[in-house]
Formats: structure tokens, sequence, C-alpha cells
């Protein structure tokens, strides 16, 4: 009788006198099994018996163990599926089969009723709150868009990695993700296992991870959980992986979280895990979370878009999230300063505002909190000693606290302040160990702390190495000063108390920093140093005054500016001085001094540019650049359109000379500026290709600049050549995206002003008043151009008062537009602001002739015309539309036409042309044209109403009937009840 062979050992056991093995899965495996009809495997579970079935598609195999009298029988597949692995897996099958099935856990608790009794199962204990999914807190802040983009991650069969420091919320993240899951019709199931010290064993970490899966699915791992149970010390952990990647591949969406897992440090654990994410079928998903980055090679998940990342600046807090935490915590509402505050300084990370919250309630100024809270404060000092410092090597923690008094770092500056040769080497730890640190740089160069760790690490630098702290500043300012980085320098220079050398450096590149819009920081250093020694130096008096003004507060910049004798100042210094005086002057509306001030400043400036040996050379290109910019803002503000377009011209052509490297870093800014004067120049004179030039530069500058207010200001500038156009749509686009922007912004400036009033006032020109009054509204338009009481910026304030006298007019609050423009009418004269008197006094005519008070009107108009026609304005009259053209042509046939001078008449003759050009296209406000009461009238004379079917209707008498009559005929420059519904039904008025 032919004995069945043996299998064992990974190959076939050939008789004794054979030297021939033929190992499984060869090209002779598989040859091998064509000629037999069965074989005995044999496994350190047991031996089975595998059987061929030849068929007539052909030969399958099963396997069969025979125990306790039972024969269990296992399908092994056709013959190319008789893999070595393939067969291992068998013997598992068989083997389990004949094992009595796991022992439940008979507790009541339904946390439990699916658990796998730890007792039977392993030799060591189950800690079931391993595997449980924490549950949020009742104070937590629901994030829907990070966890909308968990689900999507999941759904495009992508793994998780979250990597943040402690305290970011990575856990309550993904809790809050899997709670949603639970409300979802989502079909996925979670399995959690969050990590502690235990688990750096491999053997361990396995045994774990196949818990947490059967978990909640017992139909999965078990016979990965039999080879764990029955092998002993393991190095390697491709077989039971092996296994359980088998039993997943059929299942159906099973996410595993494993949470923590910057505890393991063990190279097995980290190859398991990889193996796991490189293998696992698209039904089962990883999510990952780790206080630093794992070292794990992820190139090739990465490559095939398998893997999604979230770190510190995905998941920390924005500044609406920490208030709704922080008011979930107290119960009370905190002020947006003294969220932006404590945001600022905890940049969003969870466990600080958390900490925040727990003393907050005590204080009732909370403003004064948020500005208190700093890594000094107690709590903060013991989570992060507890939490991290305790956990580092004395090396690095020394490393940490010597280097955080640097506000940005690199390897070079470390050596420098620590006396080092290996920063380089600490800095990468740091960073892999996500130890609050953020590079700056592409490259990886330059890094910093988070601010509340830095605050932290220099409290226990103080506390600990007092004698240090000096040299460290000492060291570091040296360094910076050394490799150009002068505002550093100061800071550290300023921490020494070397006021000499820290004022030597300021006055040197103060003027440079405002540029750049850091007033703030030059207003800290200035406010550090003596008050004698500021006194005594003209450039610091200068700094002072300066940054006042850039920063808004003109009134504070008078004293300052003041002290300052001019008589053998350096022309440099002196140009500053008539920018700053320039500046104020125009900011307090005193526009003839403003215009000598800017004139007197480019003469000095212009001397200083020829002074070989001057100093501070390098400020008198940006001097020469805010003085223009003032000089045409008060040419513009005076009503001078010729001295506006040629100064500003000139200006421009002097910069496309210079060498694009040499130019002020507000070049840009300064000339958007430019073109957006010109642009409103050119409009006003209704040029319209050169005003739409102009705006699409301004908004090249904007972008170009930084400053999208700047974007902003030329897309109205745009908007309103497109409007005379007709192009409605498009000037509409480029309203709301100004407006988005300057909202969006957050400002409050001349830009601002400029944007929103003239956005208003475009809308209203358009017929659009309800979105006019809507944007009016939002912005609190009303309360704004209230506010403004002191005599600084007035001049620039009076163009959101003029857009709210516009308002008025639109809802017909007439007796409080005409009280206002009484006001603004006032104020303009007294300060020479001819432009804007033009304004006033037209829309004063406009009034008057709603009140039917056309003497008055007709004067206002004169007055207007009067002060316009030297300058050439067109555009401030035409855009009124049909009213206009009413008023200027009985202005031209009924008023003092002898007397009138020529040019006044050719003038008005000039307007009424481009009027007539423009009324026939451009749709124009008409609400506030006729009254509600000859609205009334003419829906009725539109019906074919007689006078005394109107007068009955409306229950008036037939007199009144023709007084209505004979205003709207006025209003509407027609002469019959025909023309007038014609001109009506054009208007949108019925």
């Amino acid at each position: 009788m032919q004995q069945t062979p043996l299998v064992s050992n990974g190959c076939v056991q050939q008789e004794q006198n054979s030297l021939q093995c033929i190992p499984i899965g060869s090209l002779e495996w598989y040859s091998w099994l064509e000629t037999i009809p069965s074989f005995i495997f044999k496994h350190d579970v047991g031996r089975f018996t595998a059987r061929c079935d030849v068929r007539a598609n052909g030969r399958y195999w099963y396997a069969y163990r025979r125990c306790g009298g039972k024969l269990r029988k296992a399908y092994l597949g056709k013959t190319e599926n008789l893999t070595l692995e393939n067969l291992h897996q068998a013997a598992y099958k068989l083997h389990l089969s004949t094992q009595a099935a796991p022992i439940l856990h008979t507790s009541s608790s339904p946390e439990t009723t699916h658990s796998i009794d730890a007792t039977k199962a392993f030799p060591h204990l189950v800690l079931h709150t391993k595997l449980h999914i924490p549950a949020p807190q009742s104070h937590v802040v629901q994030r829907p868009q990070l966890v909308d983009a968990l689900t999507e991650a999941i759904q495009q069969q992508q793994h998780v990695l979250i990597t943040a420091p402690t305290g970011f919320g990575k856990t309550t993240l993904v809790s809050l993700w899997v709670k949603s899951l639970e409300a979802s019709a989502i079909p996925v199931e979670v399995a959690w296992l969050t990590l502690d010290q235990c688990d750096n064993e491999l053997k361990h970490f396995l045994s774990y991870l196949v818990t947490a899966i059967q978990y909640i699915r017992q139909d999965i791992g078990s016979i990965a959980m039999e080879y764990l149970l029955q092998s002993g010390y393991i190095d390697t952990a491709e077989i039971p992986l092996t296994l359980l990647i088998n039993d997943l591949l059929s299942s159906a969406l099973l996410v595993l979280v494993i949470d923590d897992y910057h505890i393991i440090n063990q190279q097995a654990i980290h190859d398991a895990l990889l193996f796991l994410l490189n293998h696992s079928p698209p039904s089962f998903r990883i999510v990952l979370t780790s206080r630093t980055m794992p070292p794990l090679s992820l190139a090739r998940l990465r490559a095939r878009h398998l893997l999604a990342e979230f770190h510190t600046d995905h998941i920390q807090l924005s500044t609406d999230e920490a208030s709704q935490l922080l008011e979930n915590l107290t119960g009370i509402g905190i002020t947006p300063t003294a969220i932006n505050t404590l945001w600022s300084h905890t940049e969003g990370w969870t466990a600080a505002l958390q900490l925040a919250g727990l003393t907050l309630r005590n204080y009732p100024d909370t403003e004064q909190f948020a500005q208190m809270f700093s890594g000094a404060q107690q709590h903060v000092l013991d989570y992060l000693a507890e939490e991290v410092l305790s956990h580092l090597p004395n090396d690095l923690a020394t490393f940490l606290f010597q280097t955080s008094l640097l506000q940005r770092l690199n390897a070079p500056l470390c050596d420098t302040v620590t006396g080092r040769n290996d920063s380089h080497v600490m800095l990468e730890h740091i960073e892999t160990a996500n130890l609050f640190i953020s590079p700056l740089d592409y490259h990886r160069h330059w890094y910093r702390y988070h601010t509340l760790f830095a605050e932290t690490l220099q409290k226990h630098l103080h506390t600990m190495y007092p004698e240090q702290v000096l040299g460290l500043h000492q060291r570091a300012s040296q360094w910076y000063e050394h490799h150009g980085f002068i505002a550093e320098a100061i800071n550290h220079r300023l921490s020494t108390t070397d006021y000499a050398h820290a004022a030597g450096l300021i006055k040197t590149i103060f003027f440079g920093e405002l540029l750049h819009g850091r007033e703030a920081e030059v207003l800290h250093w200035l406010s550090k140093l003596p008050a004698d020694m500021v006194h005594q130096c003209v450039r610091l008096c200068l700094a002072y005054a300066i940054a006042y003004i850039v920063d808004g507060r003109y009134a504070l910049a008078d004293p300052w500016l003041a002290r300052i004798e001019t008589d053998g100042l350096d022309n440099a210094s002196l140009s500053l001085y008539y920018l700053a005086a320039t500046h104020n002057a125009y900011w307090r509306s005193d526009l003839k001094a403003s215009a000598d001030l800017a004139q007197q400043g480019l003469a000095t400036a212009q001397q200083a540019m020829q002074d070989a040996d001057q100093s501070y050379i390098e400020d008198i290109p940006s001097a020469i650049a805010g003085l223009a910019v003032i000089l045409v803002s008060t040419f513009a503000a005076q009503g001078q359109i010729h001295l506006t377009i040629e100064t500003t011209r000139e200006v421009l052509t002097k910069a496309t000379d210079l060498n694009p490297e040499t130019l002020p870093p507000n070049a840009y800014s300064m000339l958007a500026a430019m073109h957006a004067r010109l642009s409103q120049a050119f409009y006003e004179w209704s040029n319209l290709d050169a005003a739409e030039y102009h705006a699409y530069q301004t908004i090249d500058g904007g972008q170009r600049s930084g400053y999208t207010a700047y974007a902003a200001t030329g897309m109205v500038l745009l908007a309103k050549v497109q409007r005379v156009r007709g192009k409605s749509d498009e000037a509409e686009a480029l309203l709301d995206k100004a407006e988005h922007i300057v909202h969006t912004l957050n400002i409050a400036d001349d830009l601002h002003d400029f944007v929103l009033g003239e956005a208003i006032t475009v809308y209203l020109q358009m017929g659009k008043d309800a979105k006019a009054i809507q944007i009016a509204q939002k912005h609190k338009l009303e309360r704004m151009a209230s506010e403004y009481k002191d005599h600084y910026a007035m001049m620039q304030m009076q163009m959101l008062q003029l857009a709210l006298v516009r308002v008025f007019l639109a809802q017909g609050e007439w007796q409080r537009a005409a009280m206002l423009l009484e006001q603004l009418e006032q104020t303009a004269q007294a300060g020479g602001w001819v432009r804007n008197s033009i304004e006033i006094q037209i829309l004063q005519a406009l009034l008057s002739q709603q009140h039917k008070d056309m003497p008055q009107a007709l004067t206002s108009l004169m007055e207007a015309v009067q002060k316009a026609q030297a300058g050439g304005c067109i555009r401030l009259f035409v855009d009124e539309g049909l009213p206009m053209h009413t008023l200027l042509t009985q202005l031209l046939t009924t008023t003092h036409q002898k007397t009138r001078p020529p040019e006044v008449t050719a003038y008005i003759d000039q307007l009424l042309a481009v009027l007539g050009k423009d009324t026939h296209r451009v749709p124009q406000s008409t609400t506030h044209l006729v009254s509600k009461r000859e609205r009334d009238v003419l829906q009725l004379l539109a019906k074919d109403h007689s006078n005394e079917d109107i007068a009955t209707r409306l229950v008036i008498t037939q007199g009144t009937v023709k007084r209505h009559l004979h205003n709207i005929y006025g209003k509407l420059g027609v002469s019959n009840r025909t023309q007038a519904i014609l001109r009506a039904q054009a208007l949108h008025l019925i």
C-alpha cells in the first residue's frame, strides 16, 4: 500500500534515500500536486490530510482533521491556491474548530457583552478601558469641517495620521468624528485602542491590536490571535498580520483608531504597523494619533494618495472655536478683543484655552485677564512641566531653556547662544518630537517655539538659571546684528539695558519698520528707552511722531513734532519731519498747510538725494513717495483736477525711471495710491478710458503690495466706469468683491471709508437702493458717521457722511438729509474742501428740488457750478442723472442769463451734453425722484384716470391733483400726460 506523502517544514518530505526536497510554492510543487490525490500537512498546531476532488473544471483541494470522533473540514481551493500561507491558515482554522468557543463576559453592562474573557484568551489581563472610545466632554466644541474631512478621507479609502503636541485635542477630535459616524448612515464600524507604556513589546502590541478589532467584530482575527497564543517570543509580525489581513478581506468597512502612538519606541512595532498600513484591504483603514511624527516610511502611501494627514495648523482652534470653548467652560460672554488676545497667546492650543477658562470666571474684566495670560501662569507651568518637560532628557531641556529667549531660531544662532556645535541635531530632534516648534521656511532653516511654550521655558530659565540670562541676550543680540537682523538685535539689546546701543539701532531702521506696518513694535522700542534720551534725539522724536501718525493717533504726534528744532537738521531727517507735518496737517483737514509743507518737503528730499555723504539716505525715496501722495490728495480735495493729474503724472514718470531693485518698501502701495488719484481725476473729467486704465493699475498695485484695500479701491473705481458704460452686471460684481474685501480685512482707514462710501453711492446710482441700504446697515454706517467728533480725519469722514445723506434720500428721510448736509457744508466751507463742498451743494439742490423750492435749488446748484467750473468737474453733476438734467436746464434758461459769465454757460452746456448721452443708457436711482403721493398719482394716470377720478380715489381736491401733475412734469422734464407716463415707466417709477 502506497504511503500518503508528508509535507512539513515548508517542503515535501521525500523518501529517506532521496536527497531532493520540493519547496512549497515552487514550480515543482504545483507539478507534484497534479500527480497525487492527497498529502498530509504537518503544523505546530496539528496535522491535517489534504484531499483532491477532481472535477471537469479543475482540481479542488479540501483539508480534513478528526478530533473527538468528529471529522472537521476546510476548503483549500484550486491547486494554484495551495501556498504555504494558505496551508498555515487552514491548520489554524481546523485547530480552532476543535477548541471550545470563546467564553463571553456575563456582565450585564452593554460595554462588555461583546468582549472576550481576557483570562481565557491571554495569559495577562486585558485593560478594557484601552478599548473604549472616549466620550467627548460636555464643553467640547463641535468641529464639523474637520469631522467631514476625516469622513471624506475614510470614504476615499485613506488612512489618517493626526500629529500635534499635547493638548491640541487630537483624541477629542477623533471621538467627535466617531460620534458623528454613529449618527450617520455610513456603514462603518470603529475599533479603538489607546496605547500605554506597556505596549512597547511586539507580541503585546499585536495582541491588543487584534483584541481591539475583536471587541467589535468577533469574526475577525481569531486565527491571528491563536497564532499569538501558541507562539512564544516573536520578533516579526508578518505571519499574524497576514492572517489578520486575510480575515479582513471580506469584512465590511472597519476603522481602527490607534491613539497615543508617540508612546511606541520599538522598531519592530513600527515595522509591523507599516506592514499593516501598506497591505491592508480597502475595507480596513487606520486612524493614528501621535504627539510626534511616527518613524514610519510613508512615502508609498502618500504617492498612492492613501494617507490623509492632519497636523497642528489643521487642528488648532480658530478664534470662533476658542470663543465657543471658553463660553462653554465659563458660561459667560467674552469680548472679541479678549478672544483675539487669548488666541494670539495660545495660538489655538486647546489645553491652554481650557486652562485659561479655569480662572477666567474669577476675573470680571476679561480683556485685562486676556492681556495677563501667559506661559508663566501657574496652570500652564504645571501642565507643561507634568506633560512635557518632566519626560525630557536633561541635555534637551537645557537647550530648550537657553533658546527660549529667541523669537526665531536657527542652528548657527543656537550654537552661538548656547556654546554648542550640534544645534542642528537638537532642532531636528525637537521637530521630530513635535515639541511645540514650527518651521518658518520650506527648507526648515528657521524655526519658532509656540508662544506659551516659550514663555513657560523662559519662566523655568529665570528660575533655574538666572545667572545665564544676560549673557544669552548679549550673544543673541550680537549674532542678530552681525547677520543684519536689526529688529531682533534691538529687542535683545533692550533686554540687556544697553539703551545707547539700542537707540542707535532704532534711529537707523525705524522708518523702514513703519513702512512695513510695524508701528506697534517701534512704539514698544521707544517706550523702553529712558525719556531723557528720547527727548534729546531728533530722530527718536521723529520716530515717535511718525509712528503715531501711521497708527492713526494724529493728536499724539503733535507734541513730538513740537519738540523738533529744524534748524541745522540734516536734509534726510528734515524730509521726514516735513512728511510727518504734512500728514498731520492733511488729517487735520488743513489743506493749505498740507500743500505748503508737502512742497517744502519734496524740495528738501530732492536736495537730500544730491548729498553724497547724507546719512539715512535709504529713507529718502519713501519720504518723497509719501509727500507726493499727500500733495496730490490735497490738490484733489481742493478740486484742482489739473494740478492733481499734472503732479501725479510727474511722480509716476520719475518712478518708472527708477531701477525696480531701488524702489522703497512701500513702492507698490504708493503707486496704487497715485493711480487711484489719476483714475478719480480722469473719471471726474469723464475720460472713461484713462479712468479705466488707472483703475486697473490701482488693482495691480494693491495686489503687488499685499494690501488688498488698494485693490478694492481700484475695483470701485472700475465699477464707476462700467456703470457709466451701461455694464451694470460687471459693475455690481466689482462692488460686491470690493465690499467683501474691506469687510473681511476689518480695517478702519480712509480706504475703507472710500470703498464703502463709493459702493453705496454707485449702487444708488444704478437704482439698486435696497442693496445700498443693506450695505449701509451691515457696516453700521450711521453709527460710524456719528463717531468722528474731533477735527482729525473729518474731511475723509465726509465720504461716509455724504453716502449716508444719499441713503436718507433713498429712504425718503429728507429732513435728516437736510440737517446733515447743513453740518457738512459748514465744515467743508471752513476747511476749504472744495470737492466735498461741490457735492454737498449738489445734494442740497436736489433736496430743494424735492421740496419744490426751486429758487433755493437753483441757488445751491449755481454755487456748485461756479466752484466746479474752474476744475472742470463733470461727473459730480452728470452722475445725478435726470433730476440734475432738469435742474441744469432750468438753470440755463431762467437764472441770470445776461450776467452769467460765458464760460459758466459753456460749462453748463457741456454738462447737459454729457447728461444727454448718459441718461438713455444708465439706470438711475429714482425712488426719491417723486414723492409717495406723486407716485400714487402716476399709477392712476397710467390707468387713464381723469383728474376728477384721481381726486376721488385719493380723497383730495382736483386742484391738488393739478399741483401734483405740475410737479411731476417738472421733475420728469415732460409737458403732458403721455410723456409723463412713458418717462415714469422708463424710470421704473410705475
